[in-house]
């Protein structure tokens, strides 16, 4: 069960993602992808391996599930945020864009912890929202920081 549900949310964000009107091109997009799935990998390998603070099932269906969310969900959802967050012109729906991100990686998360996938040992829903929210502040970063090393390489050609 817990597979076929992450496959489909797996199949609906990057259906999303791939209908989307993007604000960013291709070469911008794999740049933050990698850096979130980079973060999100080793972030969730120091949380659930050495600090023991989520335990994930062994077994290969939820383990399977869970890789799904860890290195397809989550990063294209951030992506999806930015690209949202790029289009907006006014602070409040910048910040809608931001909180309704963080929001549904949440339920994602519990959606996760409903079906045994995970389970918070010394965790909570709090640390994970911070979580959340910081990845999705670290795309924006990235993306700005990726926008000036590339006007900068552009005015020196």
């Amino acid at each position: 069960m817990e597979l076929v549900v992450f496959f489909f949310l797996s199949w609906l964000v990057i259906s999303i993602f791939t209908v989307l009107n993007k604000e960013l091109d291709i070469v911008k997009s794999t740049f933050i992808f990698l850096i979130i799935l980079f973060i999100n990998i080793h972030f969730s390998w120091i949380i659930n391996d050495e600090l023991k603070l989520i335990t994930i099932q062994e077994k290969w269906l939820p383990y399977t599930a869970y890789l799904f969310n860890r290195n397809i969900i989550i990063p294209i959802i951030v992506l999806l945020h930015l690209n949202l967050f790029l289009k907006k012109r006014s602070l409040t729906k910048k910040a809608i864009t931001l909180l309704s991100s963080v929001l549904i990686l949440l339920i994602i998360s519990f959606i996760s912890i409903r079906l045994n996938i995970s389970e918070f040992k010394k965790w909570t829903f709090w640390f994970e929202g911070i979580y959340y929210l910081c990845l999705n502040l670290i795309a924006l970063f990235s993306f700005t920081l990726f926008n000036r090393t590339s006007k900068e390489v552009s005015r020196y050609r």
